[in-house]
C-alpha cells in the first residue's frame, strides 16, 4: 500500500521530540518547493529511448515558445526533473546542442540520411563542454 506524503510526514513527525518537529516545522516554512505540470501529454518517451539506444537521428516538430521544426536531432539523453520529461542532444543541422521538453514535442520521427553522427563518448563531451560554457554564463 503506497503512502502519501501527508501520510509519512505525520508517521515521522510522531517519532521525534517535539523540539526537533517544532525546529522542523520552523524551517519548513522557509522552503518551498516549486513543479511545473506538463503542458501536454508526452507522447514519445518509448520512442525517445529507442532512438538513444540505437543512436538513430530524428525530425521533431517543436513548439515551446514558437513552432519550430528541428530537422536532424541525435538525441544523448532522457531525464526527468521536477516532474517534466527532457531530452537533450545535438541538432546536427546548426552544429549545437539543446535540452528539450518532451512535451512540447508535437510530433517525432526517425531519420535515415547520410550526416555525420556522433559516437555516444562524442555527444557526452558536446554536453560536458555545454554545460561548461552555460555555467561560466551564470558567473
Amino acid at each position: 500500500m503506497k503512502k502519501t506524503y501527508a501520510q509519512l510526514s505525520e508517521k515521522l513527525s510522531a517519532t521525534i521530540s517535539p523540539n526537533l518537529r517544532d525546529e522542523i516545522t520552523e524551517t519548513l516554512n522557509y522552503i518551498h518547493f516549486h513543479t511545473v505540470s506538463p503542458v501536454k501529454k508526452t507522447k514519445y518517451l518509448a520512442t525517445i529511448l529507442e532512438v538513444i539506444q540505437s543512436n538513430d537521428v530524428v525530425m521533431i516538430h517543436y513548439s515551446q515558445h514558437e513552432p519550430i521544426i528541428y530537422e536532424r536531432i541525435q538525441i544523448y539523453e532522457l531525464f526527468y526533473r521536477s516532474g517534466v520529461w527532457f531530452f537533450s542532444g545535438m541538432d546536427l543541422i546548426r552544429g549545437q546542442w539543446g535540452i528539450y521538453r518532451c512535451d512540447y514535442v508535437d510530433m517525432l520521427e526517425k531519420v535515415e540520411d547520410n550526416l555525420a553522427k556522433y559516437t555516444r563518448s562524442q555527444l557526452s563531451d558536446l554536453e560536458i563542454d555545454y554545460e561548461q560554457k552555460l555555467s561560466r554564463y551564470k558567473l
